[in-house]
């Protein structure tokens, strides 16, 4: 033995030592109820007080803030020399030793292992195992030393704990089985001797600078302390030390407990709560302690990866389209106290809106994982390895070292998608194998980033508002908890939102638009007919035909979500087809579309105007040029010219700052429009007005544009509509004058 308490309380008297249990083996609670036990009123002197802070200086505690003090062993501390020889041949400096209930059963009212068969027995197991505890690998310790106990004792001759130890007489463990079901010469056995025991295993610097040791060491002791109601019956009831917020500064917590070993336990209640973790369990040698929490969350960023390939917010897109969508997961400052393993979910809902997109079909596949930033297996940041790389489901240590619940990992993470719900799942990210670019192995750490990549199609649900949009929202579920694997916690929801355009088109009668000014009434013509096209993404000289859902308000087809104005009827961009021939003129592609039209089973592709003349048109993306075109005139049909195509290209708004688009349009412009000052004319019969975009205005997210239908009688080939007038009167005229002519020619003949 070395000198024992020169290490013990120097290291006391400088920090204390911090340890984590987060196994499923030991589940000391159930979920976030995380009850202490009985408080000791009276204290032993002298007091000590442990003082506990948060890593942020300036951060205070909640009003529901509980740690708790579990006690190993106490004592009375006899002066203040600590520079000892050899254990066994000075006086121990602690004396009068009270071990904690952990080692009691639970009749033993008296709470002094030392009178109590059971007692002795589990402070023996505590301490043989402390000292066969393994190095440089983890293990679920309560397994390993408490169901599999002969992995460290021969089943044959037994092994025998040092004389040390003892008042005479080798105090032996015998197994039958896994079970140790008797220990002999108990009376024999130095219980201050044992506390010291466990102190120098604690104070030994392998064991102080090795987080999965000290982990072992609270699973030990947890293990041999709980029954099968927990702490609350068998553990440390009645040697539990509440503390409370200090009542000048609630920037400190303090529990005051007498000269000993305590592990601390946090014990507060946020369930439900989010972006909160519990801090890990520490393990003090009472002095006064300052302790710093270890305490921390991951964050979680969901944004769009556009053209080019920066991340956003916000993007502009219409039916059809294809957007990048990443999650991005950060891991805690704590991360290498989860010893038990860290649980990590996304959990992402799409919009109705927005289609996933899958990457294969067999099985059928939706994300692409990947990592950045990697450890080594000493637990170090890898500068040289700086990139992005992609793991698969198999991408798993062999065989697995942590979820006991689970015989082996068959995959890292498990993916899902129902009723627009994505769902990526890591049971432990601790399995995770990244394998680097030098061919080495590594695993993640603190600083690791974790990526979730996918791409959604805009569908026909696409609705167009500035204000909702269509709105992804995403949550991370995380571990939160290092004292017990399966407690989680969420992360405040992240959105990105994807915005889509429309066409609001009110139809008229240009003379009667000119005579009124109005656009109801007399002037609004129903039942004109269009189809949309565009040119074709990878063949700018074709087009594509837009294949239309029509929703209509009261029918099966009402939507879910109003768009803008509806009234009654609106058309939304389904999907798009190939349009044959590569047409280059308004003629022929005009004659391309009634051909296309003609083919009985391409139904779907036409709007009509309804009641007010009103169009309404969604889908739309920002800067495409959309041509519509008129495929039958208003009705009466026998009465009107049918107009020439026209273009529409939407301009969407963006903020001038971070360029993340505002769901409203900055512009419409259309190659039929009329010049400002001017009317209609045959050539020109499209009015969008600039006012519309105008920052003042209340942009709806879509255009709103006046197309004018022509009466045969009132056709004009250039200037405004009201030069059919001058054409009437030019004509009467003529005919006045040859009436004339003609009167007065027979007048001179007779």
């Amino acid at each position: 033995m070395k000198k024992l308490f020169k290490r013990v309380f120097g290291i006391a008297a400088s920090a204390a030592l911090l340890v984590t249990s987060s196994m499923t083996a030991l589940a000391l609670d159930s979920g976030h109820n995380h009850g202490g036990g009985t408080a000791i009123t009276t204290l032993s002197d002298p007091a000590y007080t442990i003082t506990l802070t948060h890593s942020d200086e300036e951060t205070t505690f909640a009003t529901d803030s509980k740690y708790g003090a579990y006690q190993i062993f106490s004592g009375t501390v006899k002066g203040s020399t600590l520079d000892m020889s050899e254990l066994g041949n000075e006086k121990i400096p602690i004396t009068d030793i009270k071990w904690g209930n952990a080692f009691c059963s639970a009749e033993d009212t008296d709470l002094d292992p030392t009178t109590d068969d059971d007692g002795r027995t589990n402070i023996l197991k505590f301490v043989y195992a402390l000292y066969n505890a393994p190095k440089g690998s983890y293990s679920y310790a309560f397994d390993v030393f408490g169901e599999d106990f002969n992995k460290f004792i021969t089943t044959e001759s037994g092994t025998k704990l040092s004389s040390d130890y003892t008042d005479g007489g080798d105090v032996t463990f015998t197994l039958d089985g896994e079970k140790v079901t008797a220990i002999s010469n108990l009376g024999n056995v130095k219980y201050d001797k044992l506390a010291v025991a466990v102190s120098d295993v604690l104070a030994q610097p392998a064991h102080i600078d090795n987080h999965e040791w000290l982990q072992a060491f609270t699973d030990i002791l947890g293990g041999y302390g709980q029954g099968e109601s927990g702490y609350l019956n068998e553990g440390y009831v009645n040697r539990f030390y509440e503390g409370k917020i200090n009542d000048d500064d609630n920037k400190k917590y303090e529990i005051k407990v007498p000269a000993g070993y305590y592990m601390v336990r946090d014990l507060s209640g946020f369930k439900g709560e989010t972006d909160k973790s519990y801090s890990a369990r520490m393990l003090f040698v009472a002095n006064n302690v300052n302790q710093v929490l270890k305490e921390d969350v991951p964050t979680l960023d969901k944004e769009i990866v556009r053209d080019d390939n920066k991340e956003y917010k916000t993007e502009a897109a219409g039916v059809g389209d294809e957007v990048k969508f990443r999650l991005t997961g950060t891991l805690p400052d704590n991360y290498d106290l989860y010893l038990g393993g860290y649980q990590y979910k996304f959990t992402d809902t799409l919009s109705k809106g927005l289609t996933l997109k899958p990457l294969g079909t067999e099985p059928k596949t939706y994300v692409t994982v990947k990592v950045k930033n990697v450890y080594n297996d000493k637990g170090e940041l890898v500068s040289t390895l700086t990139g992005e790389y992609e793991i698969s489901k198999k991408s798993y240590k062999t065989p697995s070292v942590h979820i006991t619940e689970h015989d082996s990992v068959t995959e890292v993470y498990t993916e899902s998608y129902e009723n627009n719900v994505l769902t990526v799942t890591f049971p432990c990210l601790k399995e995770i194998v990244i394998t680097g670019t030098d061919g080495k192995n590594y695993t993640l750490g603190a600083q690791s980033e974790i990526y979730i990549d996918y791409t959604a199609v805009v569908n026909k649900d696409a609705i167009v508002s500035p204000t909702d949009g269509n709105e992804n929202t995403a949550v991370l579920t995380y571990s939160d908890n290092p004292q017990a694997y399966g407690d989680t916690d969420d992360t405040t929801k992240e959105h990105a939102t994807v915005y889509t355009f429309g066409l609001d088109i009110v139809k008229v009668d240009a003379a009667e638009y000119l005579r009124t000014g109005l656009t109801t009434g007399d002037a609004a013509l129903k039942g004109a007919k269009f189809v949309i096209v565009r040119p074709n993404p990878t063949d700018a000289t074709k087009y594509q035909i837009a294949k239309l859902t029509k929703f209509e308000k009261g029918t099966t087809e009402e939507p879910t979500e109003e768009p803008r104005s509806f009234e009654g009827t609106y058309y939304s961009i389904d999907e798009w087809t190939d349009l044959d021939g590569t047409p280059a003129t308004d003629a022929a592609l005009q004659t391309a579309i009634d051909t296309f039209l003609k083919d009985t089973s391409h139904t779907g592709y036409e709007m009509e105007t309804v009641d007010g003349g009103k169009l309404l048109i969604s889908g739309l993306d920002d800067g495409i040029t959309y041509t519509m075109v008129e495929t039958a005139t208003p009705k009466p049909s026998d009465k009107y010219a049918k107009i020439n195509p026209f273009t529409v290209t939407l301009t969407a708004a963006k903020d001038e700052d971070n360029k993340e688009y505002t769901g409203k349009l900055s512009n419409a412009v259309s190659d039929k429009q009329i010049g400002e000052g001017k009317s209609f004319s045959f050539d020109n019969p499209v009015d969008i007005t600039a006012n519309q975009f105008n920052d003042e205005a209340d942009s709806d997210g879509s255009a709103n544009m006046i197309v004018a239908n022509f009466k045969y009688i009132d056709l004009p080939s250039t200037g405004g509509v009201g030069t059919y007038l001058f054409y009437i009167l030019g004509a009467g005229g003529l005919a006045i004058s040859f009436l004339l002519f003609k009167m007065s020619r027979k007048k001179a003949v007779n």
